[in-house]
């Protein structure tokens, strides 16, 4: 609703007698209706181009002073908004060109550089928002209304929108007023002066219609404007609860990441493990496989003599190797000799003679243990004789072992694909020198129980 009664207004600026009292009732009712605000009304006079008479209220009296502020010394903006918006397109000697004002209703609000030139305006030095009005008749300035408020931003729309009514109808009394005291012509009779309070009331009527349509206008823009924050109040909740909905959701699906990761990495080392079981259970299959052939070989007709030859060359064909060496110790038990082999020269071979504890299989037999190396730096420190020399640095070499008595050493070296041994060719090794050991060690038994027969 406005705070202005633009009937009640109305009805005191029409009774108003001169311009004073026109001003004295416009400036009171801006006193009533915000009591915060100082306010000064100054006349213009169009044939000196300057604001030359100021008009203040306090309380119920009117003060006046005359002013000579020149146009052209007032800030420019002020100049081009309510007194000369075209003046360098229009001939010398006209004052005052506001064709446009009506329909734009121009306003300006001087910053505090500004002050300066407005001080003969002001009613106080001392303010936090300030506004200037023209009040205007059929496009001719009348004089400037200039307002200060101790609120910043204390002239927004809505207030400058409540304004417009009540600035017409006193610039519309202002004007007559002005036009009955300059006018020399003979007191108009009595059906003159109905026909202009008539127009006066249809003026004021119109005013006040215009001043209740911006009222309803002002108050669906409120409603609206209420209703608009009441939503975005609503929205503003909504958006916490989720906000809130969403940060447990997130919490929760981090701690649903967190146990994916763990269950991951127990997937990934369960994976591991059931691929070594996997190798693991292949390479014992290879190994049962392996030792079938053996005992198959075994089992099946053969020259004893030509046995420990025969699993040379299957040996060399079934762990991929270029070297293969059995070697059995001699009558004396402390050398041993190579009896059957691949991959050394056989004039080598002939020769070879290996102490108890020399070399790599005199290591071996002594200890008793085998040597499985992958790689050099696992190697012990052991002297390598002529015939262990390796073209790769990856070897087995494992004890025969027969009734507790060391007979020998099986020795395999240099795979053809250059890859080193693994944990499953020792324990495959291993078995085959097992086999070695009961079939040589037991066909020397068997030669020996003939010779003490004979």
């Amino acid at each position: 609703m406005s705070r202005y009664e633009l009937r009640d207004i109305s009805d005191r600026l029409a009774r108003s007698s001169d311009a004073e009292a026109v001003a004295f009732e416009f400036l009171g009712a801006l006193q009533d209706a915000q009591p915060q605000w100082r306010a000064t009304l100054a006349f213009y006079e169009v044939s000196r181009d300057a604001l030359v008479r100021l008009y203040e209220r306090e309380k119920d009296q009117l003060k006046a002073r005359e002013i000579k502020v020149m146009v052209d010394q007032l800030p420019p903006r002020m100049i081009r908004n309510f007194f000369h918006p075209t003046a360098s397109h229009e001939p010398a000697g006209r004052k005052s060109i506001l064709t446009p004002f009506v329909q734009s209703s121009p306003v300006f609000e001087p910053d505090l550089n500004d002050a300066v030139l407005l001080r003969a305006l002001l009613p106080v030095t001392t303010w936090s928002s300030c506004v200037c009005l023209p009040l205007t008749d059929r496009g001719e300035m009348l004089a400037v209304l200039t307002i200060v408020s101790s609120r910043r931003a204390g002239f927004g729309p809505k207030v400058l929108d409540e304004l417009v009514p009540l600035r017409s109808m006193a610039a519309f009394a202002l004007a007559e007023r002005l036009h009955r005291a300059t006018s020399n012509a003979v007191p108009p009779d009595a059906a003159a002066a109905s026909r202009a309070a008539a127009e006066f009331h249809e003026r004021i009527e119109q005013l006040t219609i215009h001043a209740r349509e911006l009222e309803q206008d002002t108050n669906v823009k409120g409603e609206r404007v209420a209703e608009l924050t009441q939503r975005i109040e609503q929205l503003d909740r909504h958006s916490n609860g989720y906000r809130d909905e969403l940060d447990r959701v997130k919490q929760e699906l981090a701690a649903i990441e967190q146990r994916s990761e763990r269950a991951a990495q127990g997937v990934g080392r369960a994976s591991a493990h059931l691929e070594t079981a996997g190798t693991r259970l292949e390479e014992l299959q290879q190994t049962q496989r392996f030792m079938a052939q053996v005992f198959e070989s075994l089992a099946a007709e053969h020259d004893p003599r030509q046995f420990s030859r025969e699993m040379v060359g299957w040996m060399v064909e079934h762990f991929g190797v270029e070297r293969c060496s059995i070697m059995m110790l001699d009558r004396s038990g402390y050398l041993l000799r190579i009896v059957d082999q691949a991959g050394i020269p056989p004039e080598v071979a002939e020769k070879v003679r290996v102490r108890l504890g020399q070399g790599v299989a005199g290591w071996v037999a002594l200890h008793r243990k085998p040597l499985f190396v992958q790689a050099r730096a696992d190697a012990p420190d052991v002297e390598r004789n002529v015939a262990e020399s390796y073209d790769t640095e990856s070897f087995v070499c494992v004890p025969i072992v027969y009734n507790g008595r060391i007979t020998g050493v099986l020795n395999l070296s240099n795979k053809q694909d250059g890859t080193a041994f693994t944990p499953a060719d020792l324990e495959r090794a291993t078995l085959t020198a097992g086999v070695l050991a009961i079939t040589l060690g037991s066909n020397e038994t068997v030669r020996r129980a003939l010779a003490w027969a004979a």
